[in-house]
């Protein structure tokens, strides 16, 4: 996958499973806005980020840059994360 089908992914996943930005970026541990930038392709966050990325998202990801579908649904959102 390149770099960009993999923001791409990630940013349908999010969308398919009905989580904000703000919400996966709380269960990631990174910035929203960090995260928002990541999804319009303004940068490219390093592996470790994009793991959490797709972990929150309860995507695998491998070292070769390569996602997984999930094994099992991702955790839910705590109810405390305002929109």
């Amino acid at each position: 996958m390149t770099e960009k089908s993999i923001a791409d992914h990630l940013v349908a996943r999010r969308k398919a499973l009905g989580l904000s930005q703000r919400e996966v970026a709380a269960l990631a541990d990174i910035s929203p806005d960090a995260l928002s930038k990541w999804e319009r392709g303004y940068y490219r966050p390093d592996d470790a980020s994009i793991g959490k990325w797709a972990n929150a998202l309860g995507c695998g990801y491998r070292v070769t840059r390569e996602l997984t579908e999930p094994d099992t649904a991702p955790p839910a959102p705590s109810p405390n994360i305002s929109k």
